[in-house]
């Protein structure tokens, strides 16, 4: 993306200058000084670029895209010979360019301010959202998520109260009023409803969900904005609704995963987290690595994905127990990510809350894991990306 930015930016600036050196019939006025300019321009982007290439410092990682940036590749004779070298060192140049993230934001801008393009690699704006097509529908791997959800249902929890629910991603509300592409939603639910078990009951929260309950820069919910939709879901699972009192505790800027993608100049999102006496004393530990942690790992709010702060992040078991329920009860959530800030608002009514993700464990071996009491309530909850992705389920 560097090298093409690199020779557009050579191809306009001669463009430019051929406007300013030219009469209005197009006759160049002074060609001496147009050849000096553009060949003083052109040398100083070369050798500037490739100068401050070799001088400037190798970056780690790259915060809005989250992920590691390439290191310079070792030398030796047999990455020389089978060519490994000389195609890892071009990632390496890619990734360490000098003023990237400059020249980033400045493609990203001109594709769609400049040149009017509707989106940018699936990015677009919209009221003040930064959203990604999620497009087109995937019906077998709908139907794929859909068996994956009753396969996990019959090895682990068979007989056990059960429920479905199906979180809806920012492009049902902002595709079409924006005219973008986006699948049919009703067709989605449609498989999922004909797909899933008679035993697994369907909650929708989607009549109640909105665009401002999600993050602006990111594709998740807010947690202060979704309690009521926890209420829908305790209540559907025939539980009371808790009286909750909770303290807001707010950290910015909150720059979520779609910023990086985006790669425009966006204002930061607030990130909140709430918290009360019951949910301080309560305890999570992961099975698979025997570590404990809390509901909310503040310390990750400076890593590569702040929203890790709620459960730290992506994990294939994690067990909560509630000190300050004495009832026994439990509840199971098969989830995606969208569940780490939602289960803490459900914590109340149970002794223990497990947290599955399909997508880094298989039922088999979550089973070693978990023992489900007799009165146990399971919920599986997705988001339309995931379901649309169904082959990520193991």
């Amino acid at each position: 993306a560097c090298s093409c930015f690199y020779q557009r930016h050579i191809l306009l600036t001669a463009h430019l200058i051929r406007f300013y050196t030219s009469d209005f019939r197009g006759r160049d006025m002074y060609p001496k000084a147009k050849a000096w300019i553009t060949t003083t321009t052109f040398l100083l982007i070369v050798f500037g670029f490739t100068f401050s290439f070799f001088i400037c410092p190798d970056a780690g990682l790259s915060v809005s895209e989250r992920r590691k940036l390439k290191q310079l590749p070792e030398i030796n004779k047999e990455s020389l010979t089978n060519g490994k070298f000389f195609d890892e060192f071009e990632e390496y140049m890619q990734d360490q360019f000098p003023a990237r993230e400059s020249l980033r934001t400045f493609k990203a801008s001109a594709e769609l301010f400049l040149f009017m393009k509707a989106d940018n690699n699936d990015i677009y704006l919209y009221k003040g959202h930064v959203c990604k097509q999620d497009y087109p529908l995937d019906g077998e791997a709908v139907v794929e998520a859909a068996d994956k959800i009753n396969e996990i249902y019959r090895k682990l929890f068979d007989g056990k109260k059960a429920f479905y629910s199906i979180i809806p991603d920012k492009n049902y509300f902002l595709a079409l009023p924006s005219g973008h592409l986006a699948y049919d939603y009703t067709s989605l639910f449609e498989i999922m409803d004909s797909r899933i078990a008679e035993d697994i009951h369907l909650i929708d929260v989607s009549r109640e969900l909105s665009i401002k309950r999600y993050y602006k820069t990111d594709l998740h919910w807010k947690q202060e904005a979704i309690i009521p939709i926890a209420d829908i879901i305790l209540s559907a699972m025939e539980e009371s609704i808790p009286r909750r009192q909770y303290t807001e505790h707010k950290l910015e800027p909150f720059y979520g995963s779609y910023f990086g993608q985006a790669a425009l100049p966006i204002s930061a999102d607030q990130l909140i987290y709430l918290t009360n006496e019951i949910l301080d004393d309560c305890t999570v530990y992961d099975p698979l690595q025997g570590e404990y942690s809390q509901l909310y790992e503040v310390a990750e709010f400076g890593g590569i994905d702040p929203y890790n702060i709620y459960l730290s992040g992506a994990k294939p078991i994690l067990i909560i127990t509630n000190p300050s329920n004495d009832t026994r009860k439990e509840l199971y959530i098969i989830r995606d990510s969208f569940s780490s800030s939602l289960a803490p608002l459900l914590v109340d009514n149970y002794s223990k809350v497990v947290l599955i993700d399909p997508r880094y464990i298989d039922p088999a071996v979550a089973s070693k894991y978990i023992s489900p009491a007799e009165q146990s309530t399971i919920l599986f909850i997705f988001s339309t990306t995931i379901l649309n992705k169904g082959y990520l389920f193991r």
